[in-house]
């Protein structure tokens, strides 16, 4: 993304204002009279400890620096944003346009339009991705071939997507061979928007790859740098249409139905094994491990005027509450959702884990204090789904401020988000 970025400030005719860029940093890199550059290198949340890109960890990590971004770029007071991501990295942007539309709303703050590009967007929700829904305009480039190592095994791949909320073009070779490596199968939607920048980008896998011949008026053409509107970009290219791309052209194409369900999962026995600090549950039958779960304050009731503090703590300033609990399944799960609310003066900072992975954060200092629409976490990990089997869930709520942090969970239920008629490779048609 460096080097898109580095072309994308050539393309404005933009000053440059560093040459390097510090990892974990958002970095402003260029600025021109009505245009900022920044970066944010988060590679070191985009790998596993063996320092190996891993799809869902970076998924699963990405949340909370996205909730981060906002929180930074709130502060800028933009009218428009463009954020442009591959990969995982489609996560990261969606929250962090969760949370600068949220701002806009509860401070009543001027209008913030803001356009999100996915180049070849992992989302393990596949076809049910949410993706591109809070933005004012959302375009995807997506490449249909397997991608990663897991991908021939399991069948389970999360990049083949074509987003309802976005107008997603197919840049999938004609005809598609899979004889190039997944690295380069993978970049080729980022190529494909570097070189609808500037014709002779490339990247170090370039000469490896296989050749992208024109991008046909797609990728940057459609943005307001270079001066569409986004209610403009909505008549000509709405959200939930494709074209294909052959040979420098893209054709009109229809997206196929989204047949994505949650399906309840089926639980034979929870078990809380134990806890720490104030906890409160009323636990549930079937596939609903709690109907209600609450931590730390007795009271937590969501606050229609949320104030975001601007001081935000580094450490717990009091002890965590949480709750441990053995779920045994005897179906294939990936799902779990529930609803949400803080309690209004706190600052409380959730986690939920399974079988000791980080699935979900909240931090109530970043987000609405109750959820909005009900919570959807996606717990399968890299194959997919979680094995019939005894898994441990925990949640475990740190509070930051000098009141007392209190989150109550409603309707906390497993399940299985599929496709009745299964996965099939995405077709070109």
């Amino acid at each position: 993304m460096k080097q898109l970025a580095a072309k994308l400030c050539d393309k404005l005719d933009a000053r440059p204002i560093v040459s390097a860029i510090k990892l974990n940093y958002l970095t402003r890199i260029c600025h021109a009279t009505n245009w900022d550059v920044w970066v944010l290198d988060w590679q070191s949340k985009a790998a596993n400890s063996c320092h190996l890109p891993c799809p869902w960890e970076a998924y699963a990590n990405a949340s909370a620096i996205g909730e981060n971004l906002a929180l930074n770029l709130r502060a800028k007071n933009y009218s428009y944003i463009h954020f442009i991501a591959h990969s995982a990295g489609a996560n990261l942007i969606d929250f962090a346009t969760i949370g600068l539309k949220f701002w806009v709303q509860k401070e009543n703050r001027p209008a913030l339009q803001i356009h999100e590009t996915f180049l070849d967007a992992y989302d393990p929700g596949l076809d049910s991705s949410r993706y591109g829904k809070q933005a004012d305009w959302a375009d995807s480039y997506v490449d249909t071939r397997d991608v990663g190592l897991l991908s021939g095994v399991t069948g389970f791949d999360g990049t083949k997507l074509f987003l309802q909320n976005a107008y997603n073009i197919d840049v999938t070779p004609n005809p598609a061979t899979d004889d190039y490596s997944y690295e380069c199968r993978h970049s080729r939607p980022y190529r494909f928007y570097g070189q609808s920048v500037d014709s002779s980008f490339s990247d170090a896998t370039a000469a490896s790859c296989d050749p992208i011949n024109g991008t046909g008026g797609m990728g940057y053409p459609l943005s307001l740098e270079n001066g569409h509107s986004l209610s403009l970009l909505n008549n000509l290219y709405p959200t939930g249409a494709k074209c294909i791309m052959d040979k420098g052209i893209c054709y009109a194409g229809s997206l196929p139905a989204s047949t994505w369900t949650f399906f309840p999962g089926a639980v034979a026995s929870s078990v809380v094994e134990a806890t720490t600090g104030a906890v409160n549950y009323v636990a549930g039958a079937g596939s609903t491990l709690f109907n209600s779960l609450q931590l730390g304050a007795n009271s937590p009731t969501p606050n229609s005027t949320a104030v975001i503090p601007t001081g935000l703590a580094a450490t717990p300033t009091e002890s965590p509450s949480s709750i441990t609990v053995q779920v045994k399944t005897t179906q294939l799960v990936n799902t779990m959702r529930f609803n949400w609310s803080f309690a209004a003066s706190g600052e409380g900072f959730l986690r939920v884990f399974v079988d000791g992975i980080l699935m979900r954060e909240l931090d109530q200092r970043h987000v609405s204090s109750a959820s909005l629409a009900t919570e959807q976490i996606y717990v399968g990990g890299d194959t997919g789904t979680l094995a019939p089997a005894t898994h441990s869930i925990v949640f475990r709520l740190d509070g930051f401020g000098t009141n007392t942090s209190g989150v109550q969970l409603a309707g906390v239920e497993l399940g299985l988000t599929t496709s009745p008629v299964g996965r099939r490779r995405a077709a070109r048609h």
